[in-house]
């Protein structure tokens, strides 16, 4: 039931064609649930800080991501759920110029870089990177009583489920992947935020 209803979803946001610019927004805004991105960020966003709230920023954001990081690990390999390129057919890109259409393709983007597209579907680690990392700075903002809170737990809110968004229209993930991600990223923020000092 639920992978039937999963691949409707999947398949609902594969059929449709918005042209070229739309696949490039989204393969832009996945990197935002990429350690190669997060890391650099965080380091800029912590150094800003003053001395006890950059300690603080620190440690929060590492629990955070290694601790969300070893449970999404875990998972994996434990799950073992093939992606929905190789179930699918979408095209794949392991390297630039070596590509593969596996049989009836749908509308999604080139996957390039990975030899690992067939397995390990669940859960999103994109996901959780990012919810992790976004809300992670969002909670921390408004407990600095920083200004604004709202809006910018709003905008760390609205990135991090534009990533979620890209992971399916890159035909990476189904929907319960990206939502099981995302939750254990947002639970890994807030209990990081609670509970570290």
């Amino acid at each position: 039931m639920l992978e039937r209803l999963d691949w409707r979803i999947f398949e609902g946001i594969n059929q449709v064609e918005l042209g070229r610019c739309y696949d490039l927004f989204f393969e832009g805004i996945t990197w935002f649930g990429s350690l190669y991105l997060v890391i650099p960020i965080l380091l800029a966003l912590g150094l800003v800080r003053r001395d006890a709230a950059r300690v603080r920023f620190f440690k929060v954001v590492t629990v955070c991501l290694v601790g969300t990081g070893v449970v999404i690990l875990s998972l994996k390999p434990l799950v073992d759920r093939p992606r929905p390129t190789c179930v699918a057919g979408l095209t794949v890109c392991v390297e630039e110029g070596e590509c593969e259409v596996v049989e009836n393709p749908p509308h999604a983007t080139q996957l390039r870089g990975s030899s690992n597209l067939c397995r390990q579907s669940f859960p999103s680690g994109h996901c959780q990177t990012a919810f992790a990392w976004l809300l992670c700075v969002a909670l921390l903002w408004r407990d600095e009583k920083r200004p604004w809170p709202g809006w910018v737990m709003a905008g760390c809110l609205l990135l991090a489920s534009l990533v979620a968004a890209s992971r399916m229209v890159l035909g990476v993930h189904y929907p319960s992947d990206v939502v099981s991600g995302s939750l254990l990223g947002a639970a890994g923020a807030w209990l990081s935020v609670r509970f570290v000092k």
